[in-house]
């Protein structure tokens, strides 16, 4: 508490004090507070579903040092997992965190170069292959207009301690894009390099990954693709390996009418000194998802998949099964409050002798209500359908969720 009390005190002076020099700091924040009802369909009776109440205060502060150095930090406040929990990994009065610091970071702007050094969200292509967040590193930008190099560097662990011996060893990010940027289109390659030097003093674990990525938009028509593939060693007799393809086409049929389609493609095995991967980089809320809401809800408490019996993970259908999959999606402004949005999408895995899932039909829904100026009430569900070889668990998994969101 006193910990909170004294971000609490700096907070309060940084407001009032920030109209003295209001065209150097900035502050805004937003709180959301949602409702979550969730079946996985794993049992068929009322032991799969659960319910739950969760809420997070996020407040960004952006501070202008010059023309050419700004730093950067961002907190969530009293975030909790659920209201009530008090499991041990939680304080006694249930909080995740009094104050959970995500991103701090300070970037250095020159006219051919620019640099951010410090605690950040790292996104190469779509942000399939290499995608870490909370990395703590240097994110490095050179400028050779129409072309741009990206040079990343990231202290993933110490792995318990500064000395490096055996297992003590650290492991670390490198990675290197390499982008084209026309009028209309950017297209762009990269490699990502992830060793961790602790996992055992007889060997590292590497993962290697390059991959190629495209962004087109013509009139009312936006393309956007990667092509991903990784190898590297998991340990001493296990591989790591993925193919992974991604594409989306959407077209705006109209200023309120959005329409698009999408398809994915993961290499599966059954192989067990194999193991698929969809990315080198650990990835948590930045990485897309195939199944998801659309608008605020994006990204947001959406657990119904992760949970239930088969994979939140566009590349893999269930563990190393791979994935072949398409949705069709549609985002329509009804009124100038409101927001509606529906996506279907079907799903097989590549691999069929890895699991025994045939298919996946998935339903989402969603609707967005601009209340007042800078508030939003968010309503939407899925129903996602699996079919399985064995027919033992044909059950539906269901989710329900209700998001209030304020930003400020």
């Amino acid at each position: 508490m006193k910990k909170l009390a004294l971000i609490l005190a700096i907070a309060i002076i940084a407001a009032f004090t920030a109209p003295a020099f209001a065209a150097d700091v900035t502050i805004g924040g937003a709180y959301r507070v949602t409702a979550t009802k969730t079946d996985t369909g794993l049992t068929g009776g009322s032991a799969d579903v659960t319910q739950n109440f969760q809420h997070r205060l996020r407040i960004p502060i952006t501070f202008k040092v010059n023309d050419n150095i700004i730093a950067y930090a961002r907190a969530d406040w009293n975030e909790r997992d659920y209201w009530g929990d008090t499991s041990a990994t939680f304080t006694a009065t249930g909080q995740k965190n009094n104050v959970m610091v995500d991103y701090a970071w300070v970037q250095i702007t020159q006219p051919m170069w620019d640099a951010k050094v410090g605690r950040q969200w790292v996104m190469f292509g779509q942000g399939s292959l290499y995608n870490p967040d909370g990395l703590e590193g240097i994110l490095l930008n050179l400028h050779f207009d129409p072309v741009t190099v990206t040079m990343n560097y990231g202290k993933r662990s110490e792995n318990g301690s500064k000395n490096d011996d055996g297992i003590n060893a650290d492991a670390d990010n490198y990675a290197i894009q390499i982008a084209y940027a026309g009028d209309n289109f950017k297209l762009g390659g990269m490699a990502g390099y992830v060793i961790d030097r602790g996992v055992s003093a007889a060997y590292d674990s590497k993962k290697i990954g390059y991959g190629f990525f495209v962004d087109y938009k013509m009139d009312a028509f936006t393309f956007n693709a990667e092509a991903d593939f990784i190898t590297g060693d998991k340990t001493t007799t296990v591989d790591y390996e993925g193919t992974n393809l991604y594409a989306n086409l959407s077209y705006m049929a109209s200023d309120a009418l959005t329409l698009g389609i999408a398809a994915v493609y993961g290499k599966g095995n059954n192989d067990a000194n194999k193991d698929q991967l969809s990315s080198i980089t650990a990835t948590t809320d930045a990485d897309f998802r195939f199944f998801d809401y659309a608008g605020p809800l994006a990204l947001d408490e959406f657990s119904l998949l992760g949970n239930g019996p088969f994979n939140d993970d566009k590349f893999e259908l269930a563990n190393d099964a791979g994935i072949q999959a398409f949705k069709i999606y549609a985002d329509y402004k009804l009124t100038e409050a409101i927001v509606l949005h529906g996506l279907l999408a079907y799903a097989t895995p590549e691999e069929d002798a890895a699991t025994v899932l045939d298919d996946l039909t998935v339903f989402i829904g969603s609707v967005d209500y601009s209340w007042m100026p800078n508030v939003t009430l968010s309503f939407g569900m899925v129903y996602g359908k699996p079919d399985y070889t064995n027919n033992t668990n044909d059950d539906a998994s269901k989710q329900f969720v209700g998001k209030f969101n304020v930003d400020f």
